[in-house]
C-alpha cells in the first residue's frame, strides 16, 4: 500500500514541476516581448539620430544576439517542460491502475494536494516577486522612453541632453541584460533542484516498493503455514473421532466384555473396561469375550498402523494371588503385561508398537486401551518401574517399552509399595 502512496506523491511533485516550468516559460516570453519592444524603440530612436547610427547599430546587433539566446533558452525550457509533461502523462497512466484502493487513494490525494498547494504557494510567491521586478523594469523603461521622447523633440537645441539620454539608455539596456541573465540563472537553479527532488522521490519509491513486496511474501508464507497447521489439526481430529467410533463399535461386533466405554482424551482414542469383564475372577487369565474384543482392537490397530497403549489399575490383591503379586501395583502390571503379550502373539502387533503400564489405584479396577498415531521423531524409552503418583486424583503416565511388561515371579523382588 505504501508503494501507491509514494506513487501519488511522485505524481504530485512532477505536476508541481510542470506548473513551475510553464510559469517560468510564460515569464520568459513576457521578458522577450518586452526586450523586443525595447529594441523597436531603439530602432525608432536610431532613425532620428544619424550621427550615432553606427554605434547604436552595434548595440542593436548585440541586443538581437541576446534575444536569439533568450529564444534558444526558451525553446530549451519548452522542451524540458514537454519532457515533464510526458513524464506526468506516464505517471498518470500508472496511476490509473491504483484506483481500486479508495482509502489509500484518498490519503494520497490529500498528501498530493498539500504538496501541490505548497508548490503552488511557492510558485505564486516567486511569480509575484518576478512580476514586481518586471513592473519596476517596465516603469523604468517607460521613464527612459519619456526621456528619449523629450530628447528627440528638442533635437538640435539639446544635443548635450540627447547624448546624455543615449548614455542612460545604453546603461538601462545593459542593466536589463544583466537582470535577464540573473533571472535565467535562477530559473535554471530551480529546475535543477526540482530534478534532484524528483530523483530522490523515485529512489524512495523503489525502496518502499521493495519493502512492501518482502512484507507481502512473509505474510503469505505465514498464512500458508497457518492453513497447513489448521488442516493437519482438523485431519487429526477427524481421525481420532473415527477411531473412537470404531472402538465404541468393538463390543457390538460380538459377545464382547461389558462396561466398554469411551474415555475423552486429547490426541488419542481410548476406552476403559472393568478388570472383571476382561479377566477371570481371582485370576490373570483373559476371558473368551475379552480375547475376541482384543483381537478386533488389534485388527483395527494393524489396519490403521497405530500404536496401542495399555494402562491397568488394581485396588487390592486377592488372597489366592497374594504370594505371586504382593501389591496392587504388581497385579496391575500383570494385567497390562498379559494383555500386551496377547496383542503381540495373537493380534500380530509388533512389540515396539505396544506400551504397557500401570495407573493410580482405583476403587473400581479397570484397564484403559488407547490407540494413537506413532510419531517418528519420538524415541522409544527403556522399561522402567511405574512411578508413584503425586496425587490420588492424577493418573500416572503409561510406561513405554519395547517389550510387554513381565509379571513379577515368585522369586523376583517385589516393587516398592506405592
Amino acid at each position: 500500500m505504501s508503494r501507491w502512496l509514494l506513487a501519488w506523491a511522485a505524481v504530485a511533485l512532477v505536476g508541481a514541476g510542470c506548473v513551475a516550468s510553464r510559469e517560468a516559460e510564460r515569464t520568459q516570453g513576457v521578458r522577450v516581448q518586452e526586450l523586443q519592444g525595447t529594441v523597436e524603440d531603439l530602432r525608432q530612436r536610431m532613425a532620428f539620430e544619424a550621427g550615432e547610427k553606427d554605434a547604436l547599430a552595434g548595440k542593436l546587433q548585440k541586443a538581437q544576439e541576446e534575444l536569439a539566446s533568450c529564444r534558444t533558452d526558451a525553446a530549451s525550457e519548452r522542451s524540458r517542460a514537454g519532457d515533464l509533461d510526458r513524464r506526468l502523462h506516464r505517471c498518470e497512466e500508472a496511476d490509473a491502475g491504483l484506483r481500486a484502493d479508495q482509502d489509500l487513494d484518498r490519503r494520497a490525494r490529500e498528501a498530493a494536494e498539500q504538496e501541490r498547494d505548497a508548490a503552488r504557494r511557492q510558485a505564486q510567491v516567486a511569480a509575484e516577486e518576478k512580476a514586481a521586478q518586471l513592473a519596476a523594469l517596465r516603469k523604468e523603461t517607460e521613464d527612459c522612453r519619456g526621456r528619449l521622447a523629450d530628447a528627440e523633440s528638442q533635437g538640435s537645441l539639446l544635443a548635450a541632453e540627447k547624448r546624455k539620454g543615449e548614455l542612460v539608455a545604453r546603461e538601462r539596456v545593459e542593466e536589463v541584460t544583466c537582470n535577464y541573465d540573473r533571472l535565467l540563472q535562477e530559473a535554471r537553479t530551480a529546475a535543477d533542484a526540482l530534478r534532484q527532488r524528483i530523483s530522490e522521490l523515485e529512489g524512495s519509491l523503489e525502496a518502499v516498493t521493495a519493502k512492501a513486496v518482502d512484507q507481502g511474501a512473509v505474510l503469505e508464507a505465514r498464512e500458508a503455514a497457518q492453513r497447513t497447521a489448521e488442516g493437519e489439526r482438523a485431519r487429526r481430529q477427524e481421525e481420532i473421532a473415527r477411531l473412537r467410533a470404531a472402538l465404541a463399535a468393538v463390543p457390538g461386533e460380538g459377545a464382547g466384555p461389558s462396561g466398554w466405554s469411551l474415555v475423552p482424551e486429547e490426541g488419542r482414542a481410548a476406552v476403559t473396561v472393568p478388570v472383571a469383564a476382561l479377566f477371570a475372577e481371582r485370576s490373570t487369565e483373559l476371558r473368551t469375550g475379552a480375547r475376541d474384543a482384543l483381537k478386533r482392537v488389534a485388527a483395527l490397530a494393524q489396519r490403521e498402523g497405530l500404536r496401542v497403549a495399555i494402562d491397568a489399575q488394581a485396588d487390592r490383591v486377592p488372597s489366592e494371588l497374594a504370594k505371586k503379586f504382593p501389591t496392587p501395583w504388581d497385579l496391575a502390571a500383570a494385567y497390562a503385561a498379559k494383555m500386551a503379550r496377547f496383542l503381540e502373539k495373537e493380534g500380530g502387533i509388533a512389540a515396539e508398537r505396544l506400551t504397557a503400564g500401570v495407573a493410580r489405584l482405583a476403587a473400581v479396577p479397570s484397564v484403559t486401551i488407547a490407540l494413537h498415531r506413532p510419531e517418528a521423531s519420538t524415541p522409544t524409552a527403556p522399561t522402567t518401574e511405574p512411578a508413584e503418583p503425586k496425587d490420588s486424583t492424577e493418573s500416572t503416565k503409561p510406561v513405554e517399552s519395547t517389550k510387554p511388561v513381565e509379571p513379577a515371579g515368585p522369586g523376583a523382588p517385589p516393587p516398592a509399595a506405592p
